[in-house]
């Protein structure tokens, strides 16, 4: 019995920092995507850009 508590509590808090992971990769990638958008930008359109 102890045995499965401690299984299903391995499986929770590991899917915890899965999910903690992918929401924090995520962050960094729609980041990364704005930043090289609005360097493209202006760079296609120097008046447009600051």
């Amino acid at each position: 019995m102890a045995a499965i508590k401690i299984g299903s509590l391995n499986l929770l808090t590991r899917g915890d920092f899965n999910a903690y992971t992918v929401r924090s990769m995520k962050i960094i990638l729609v980041g990364h995507v704005i930043f090289m958008l609005s360097i493209t930008v202006q760079n296609q359109s120097p008046g447009l850009g600051t």
